[in-house]
């Protein structure tokens, strides 16, 4: 039975192919980029649609050398992109500032509240709880293992002391109270 693929997003071809050009980091044209888009999972059809799209939102530049066209992108101009309008104004120190101080806030909150969540009474109900889960667990497997020295002894005519050496088990060896 074949699954049927499910076809890949716009944003995610957007993604695919800026990767293909910061993977390379090369001059590519657009056969070669189609054969490599291919390889990403990308459709042949969509693929000059989308490189388009990137070279209109200046995330890939283009030049055209005699007939063809070539297409690059590296991953500093998307760094710069980003670094754009990040100009050292007094407002922006002030909100970067606005910014620390907020984090510090959140840090001695959440500090706070792990200090609560160690009282918090629904917290300790339910290590209660699990507790008394992995209690009652132990507690079954050392029946099974009761079980199966019983058996051996009855059913194999075993010294009990030659059941507990093959089982590993010590001499205070009992349940979990």
């Amino acid at each position: 039975m074949s699954k049927k693929r499910k076809g890949v997003s716009y944003e995610e071809k957007r993604t695919r192919i800026l990767g293909i050009y910061h993977e390379k980091k090369e001059v590519l044209n657009l056969k070669e980029l189609e054969k490599l888009g291919v390889k990403q999972g990308v459709v042949v059809q969509s693929i000059k649609e989308v490189n388009q799209a990137l070279v209109d939102d200046n995330l890939v530049d283009t030049d055209k050398i005699g007939s063809a066209n070539f297409f690059w992108s590296f991953p500093s101009k998307v760094a710069e992109l980003l670094g754009a309008g990040r100009h050292d104004t007094p407002q922006r120190r002030a909100q970067l500032q606005k910014l620390q101080d907020e984090k510090a806030r959140e840090a001695a909150l959440d500090q706070r509240l792990d200090t609560l969540k160690e009282n918090d009474p629904r917290e300790l109900a339910r290590i209660e709880t699990e507790t008394e889960k992995c209690k009652e667990a132990a507690n079954r497997w050392t029946d099974n293992i009761w079980a199966l020295k019983s058996w051996c002894i009855k059913k194999k005519g075993m010294a009990s002391t030659e059941v507990d050496r093959y089982l590993q088990l010590s001499s205070d060896f009992d349940y979990v109270s």
